[in-house]
């Protein structure tokens, strides 16, 4: 079955990859030999409260997670360094969003965001600058239609 909403991938002949959802007693799955280098984008729907990791535009991750609030618009975050070496998360703009470009990440948001203890441990051991994070109301799970307007949130000017 082909994923939906913002979560489309395809294979090498740019078909529609098979969706592999969590079975009804799995809390997460983790893969990272599908994928072994690169930074990672993680993408996490409020909708369907999911969070999946993908690497190279391959998913080696899928977690239920919990929003603990429902005050959430679109929002991307990109992962950097501070002068000093610290990690810092920084507002990416977006539509209806750009003023927000450059700003640090409020805390209430990354601890907002509950996912499987594991999970996470595995996620954060994984995250290196350049990782970014696409926080949306849109649907991943693919028993739903993205009816929402589309929206590029990273483009390459590729060869």
């Amino acid at each position: 079955m082909p994923a939906a909403g913002v979560i489309a991938p395809a294979d090498e002949q740019a078909k529609a990859a098979v969706h592999n959802p969590l079975a009804p007693d799995e809390a997460y799955r983790w893969q990272p030999e599908l994928a072994p280098t690169g930074p990672l984008s993680v993408v996490i729907s409020a909708s369907d409260q999911r969070v999946i990791v993908l690497r190279n535009g391959v998913e080696i991750g899928r977690a239920r997670a919990r929003l603990s609030t429902e005050d959430f618009e679109t929002h991307v975050f990109v992962l950097s360094r501070t002068p000093e070496g610290q990690a810092q998360w920084t507002l990416a703009g977006v539509p209806g969003h750009a003023g927000e470009a450059g700003k640090v990440l409020d805390p209430w948001v990354a601890a907002a965001v509950q996912m499987p203890t594991a999970f996470l441990k595995h996620l954060t051991e994984n995250l290196t600058p350049g990782a970014s994070v696409l926080l949306t109301h849109a649907h991943v799970l693919p028993h739903h239609t993205n009816d929402g307007k589309p929206m590029t949130v990273l483009a390459s000017a590729g060869e």
